[in-house]
């Protein structure tokens, strides 16, 4: 009897901390993408601190073992940064028009060739999220490559699914 209070005790213990670390990675996240937003921080760094933390969420979110806790934790980090991300995707996206080189520059990026490496893991582990279709689709439009349409790349919306999981 003993044994198992001790066990139970231990495993809230580890949920407790487990949740504060996650929220604590959630916090740095959201202060990341809030930095970004800022006057002084030009489009090409903006685009660098959206790709890194997109990056560093997905890997985390992958080393889950369970299915429900990363997505819960995936949906929470939709829910408090899908604003600023959707605000970064626009002034990219405009930058872009107005500077068709912008891509080629992304390209050589790090963060590029894991989100090309981490997009098919993370739509097996996440398809039913529906604001992570919405924001990979995004993703992809100033990426150029993942486009989908004309351009013969693939269309992060209609490989993710919209539908709420």
């Amino acid at each position: 009897m003993r044994l198992l209070i001790l066990s139970l005790l231990i495993m809230t213990q580890l949920s407790c901390i487990t949740a504060k670390k996650q929220n604590a990675m959630l916090d740095g996240y959201r202060q990341d993408l809030t930095s970004a937003l800022k006057n002084d921080v030009n489009t090409e760094q903006k685009i660098d601190i959206l790709g890194t933390s997109l990056v560093e969420m997905m890997t985390q979110s992958l080393e889950f073992k369970s299915s429900i806790k990363a997505g819960k934790f995936v949906k929470k980090f939709g829910d408090q940064n899908a604003d600023i991300i959707t605000e970064i995707i626009e002034e990219v996206q405009s930058s872009v028009s107005s500077n068709p080189l912008l891509i080629m520059s992304l390209m050589n990026k790090p963060y590029v060739k894991d989100l090309i490496n981490l997009i098919p893991k993370f739509e097996q582990k996440f398809k039913r999220i529906a604001w992570v279709a919405k924001i990979m689709g995004k993703v992809s439009k100033p990426l150029g490559m993942l486009n989908g349409g004309n351009t013969g790349g693939i269309n992060l919306g209609n490989l993710l699914g919209s539908e709420e999981e």
